[in-house]
């Protein structure tokens, strides 16, 4: 097989590689979106755009990163199971912004 050729474990690590560095992305985002459902500010009449956003912008790369985990197997076995690892804290990530969200409308003060 010729160097030239690139083989279908390099393409594997790279889909990898790939859906980690998104799935990085999405935890930062995922975690400012749950920082600013903590703290709305003085209004915080936006804050339910927020939680839509984080539903977004977390479900498509944690569904796509968890797709990559589960599906390519020809890749680093180190990468697999970090990227499954990953892709579940950034599923979880929205559904806590919805629930931080849900707190702070129903509590009684």
């Amino acid at each position: 097989m010729p160097d030239s050729k690139i083989t279908e474990s390099k393409i594997a690590v790279s889909a990898q590689v790939a859906a980690l560095v998104l799935s990085g992305a999405a935890i930062l985002f995922g975690s400012a979106a749950v920082c600013s459902v903590l703290y709305p500010g003085s209004s915080g009449e936006w804050i339910v755009f927020v939680v839509l956003v984080a539903y977004v912008v977390n479900v498509p790369i944690g569904l796509a990163s968890l797709a990559v985990g589960l599906f390519v197997k020809r890749g680093a076995e180190r990468l697999r199971r970090r990227g499954i690892a990953v892709s579940l804290i950034v599923l979880s990530l929205p559904i806590l912004t919805n629930l931080i969200y849900w707190w702070h409308n129903h509590r009684s003060w």
